[in-house]
């Protein structure tokens, strides 16, 4: 089966006119400011861009971000989704409001250049429980907590994140977050969405991240589980995700290969692996 190359939805902004290619970086075409510290880790980008494929025939989303910091996942998906559909984003996090400020200039960027009247957002100071138990329901939901021991290596744009943010609290094996959370994050989502989870690249840790979420979420009780594979050409942008349908379909396995580009990373195809080869997605 030959592959079929598509253009990934993050290639398309305004903005591109002022470039010589038609791809920009997505810091780029947030016309990125440190003050407001964003600029997305590339597994994050490309995790929206592969949840908002999946979903991007919905005329309307609700989409939640549980511990929102800078709104990372919730800009890209924002840039990434078709203007045609009206989104309600919400993210939530115990931050100070200096801090819950950064989300909210990045999303209403996002979604300025997103375009849609009907676009809204609520970023609020929430504890993820109360969320968790408020019986919301949401099109789509991504979550990315701290797993990694204190003191481990971690890249250099993830430097000047709050340690709460990235390490984990001592004595947790890191998986804490995903024990408590996968049980009640099947109750949140709608039939048919999403729920898109940032996991560590390592073997073992994304291995048992994934036991934990079959052993909740299956076929069997209506969900099934698809995985992302992010691997940059200079190996230094990789990384690994689930997205947890809440739809009982064939499971798929998402790639990208992010290239550098004026100075970040841009992606030129999604590939979906299925189990008869690479189609279009």
């Amino acid at each position: 089966m030959s592959a079929r190359t598509i253009e990934h939805p993050l290639l398309h902004f305004p903005s591109t006119d002022h470039y010589p290619l038609s791809v920009i970086p997505v810091s780029f075409a947030l016309e990125y400011d440190s003050q407001f510290n964003l600029k997305p880790d590339f597994v994050t980008e490309g995790l929206a861009g592969i949840a908002a494929k999946i979903a991007e025939s919905s005329p309307r989303l609700d989409v939640l971000e549980l511990g929102v910091g800078a709104a990372p996942f919730l800009s890209c998906f924002s840039l990434a989704i078709e203007k045609s559909t009206s989104l309600h984003v919400t993210g939530v996090d115990t931050l100070r409001e200096r801090r819950l400020a950064e989300a909210k200039h990045n999303v209403a960027k996002a979604l300025d250049i997103h375009g849609n009247p009907e676009d809204s957002m609520d970023i609020r100071s929430e504890d993820w429980n109360m969320t968790l138990a408020s019986g919301r329901k949401y099109d789509v939901v991504y979550f990315n907590p701290p797993y990694l021991p204190a003191g481990e290596e971690v890249r250099n744009e993830m430097r000047n994140m709050p340690e709460e943010a990235i390490y984990v609290k001592e004595g947790d094996d890191g998986l804490a977050h995903y024990r408590n959370l996968f049980p009640r994050l099947r109750e949140v989502v709608k039939p048919g969405g999403l729920i898109v989870i940032r996991t560590s690249n390592d073997d073992e840790r994304f291995s048992k991240v994934r036991s934990m979420a079959e052993a909740c979420m299956n076929q069997q009780n209506g969900f099934t589980i698809h995985t992302a594979m992010i691997n940059s050409e200079m190996g230094d942008r990789n990384g690994r995700g689930l997205l947890i349908q809440a739809a009982t379909i064939q499971p798929f396995e998402y790639r990208m290969e992010p290239v550098n580009h004026i100075g970040g990373y841009v992606v030129r195809q999604i590939d979906r692996l299925g189990t008869s080869g690479k189609v279009l997605i």
